[in-house]
């Protein structure tokens, strides 16, 4: 995928996996900057009922403006490909920061309380 171009996105890497598909950060061509693409994994990517759920969570995020909420961009399909185009974030991911060790108290308070707020908000729009 690293190196592809889907409609004006060049993939440049990835940037994490999940249940449902990866995420790659690439480079909107026509507004020059960075992006992330949310893209269904290739053995989901021909099943409409996946492809459907792609939308739907599409489709509830674009509804959120919350600090906590990265924002949706577009939906889009290229060669038999349905992806999501969301803000690109820099920094650490969770995940990297455990790598270094556990977190301290006020931390994990602190991330706490975004993480509540950002679902909270996401709770209240249904």
């Amino acid at each position: 995928m690293i190196g592809r171009r889907l409609l004006h996105y060049e993939v440049l890497s990835e940037l994490g996996a999940g249940g449902m598909g990866r995420v790659y950060l690439a480079r909107d061509t026509r507004a020059d900057r960075r992006v992330a693409l949310k893209l269904l994994a290739s053995d989901r990517a021909r099943d409409p009922t996946a492809r459907e759920r792609l939308v739907r969570e599409a489709r509830a995020a674009a509804r959120l403006s919350h600090p906590g909420v990265v924002t949706l961009l577009a939906v889009e399909e290229d060669q038999g490909e349905v992806f999501l185009i969301e803000e690109y974030v820099e920094g650490e991911s969770l995940a990297r920061r455990l790598e270094r060790g556990r977190l301290s108290a006020p931390e994990v308070v602190r991330l706490a309380r975004e993480l509540a707020a950002a679902l909270a908000h996401a709770h209240r729009l249904g």
